[in-house]
């Protein structure tokens, strides 16, 4: 790329960058270099996992626990929500919902592949059957259950959740009473 094609920031310092991580390899260069990081959608464990292991590579690579800590303070998780009045109409909604999309997904990453030649790899951990268990991929049920299984995420020590609201063919005004709930009724547990 040509120098007078690369423009500078316009704040300085400019906006902090964070970056994604779907696999341990890119979370372990991440730690090592010291930054935060941007997690797609993986079960509570492999998260739960991924993020010793990222703290770990850290504290390996010099970085003391008040840096390891800000770090984590600044990485976030991506999850699917969904709220409703009972945990069983939350599961008969949402877990065909998130199918769907996972499913649209997967047929794209099909269709890239036959038109280009080119894979985007799936590690197998995360196949749509491995993140559909409670607090997983999809975090779904009552207020209540909802609530505790954000806390689960919150105790590991990130910073946040990048939260979808709507998932697959779900329509307008079920993921609009879905978000609605979810900020008169959960939200307010994590209020800092």
């Amino acid at each position: 790329m040509c120098r007078s094609c690369v423009r500078a920031p316009y704040t300085k310092p400019h906006p902090p960058l964070i970056r994604g991580s779907s696999g341990d390899a890119s979370l372990v260069e991440l730690a090592r270099q010291g930054k935060p990081f941007l997690m797609n959608v993986q079960s509570f464990e492999t998260t739960r996992r991924r993020v010793a292991l990222y703290a770990q590579t850290m504290r390996e690579a010099g970085h003391d626990d008040e840096r390891i800590a800000r770090n984590l303070e600044a990485s976030w998780v991506w999850r699917n929500i969904f709220v409703a009045a009972t945990d069983t109409e939350a599961e008969r909604i949402a877990l065909p919902a998130f199918d769907a999309m996972t499913q649209a997904r997967a047929e794209m990453r099909n269709r890239i592949f036959r038109d280009t030649g080119l894979r985007i790899e799936v590690p197998q951990s995360d196949l749509p059957g491995a993140r559909t268990g409670r607090g997983d991929g999809v975090i779904y049920g009552a207020p209540a259950r909802v609530a505790e299984d954000i806390a689960a995420l919150d105790r590991l020590g990130i910073g946040g959740i990048i939260a979808v609201f709507r998932m697959g063919p779900m329509p307008h005004e079920v993921a609009t009473q879905n978000l609605d709930l979810f900020m008169r009724e959960v939200a307010p547990h994590f209020r800092r």
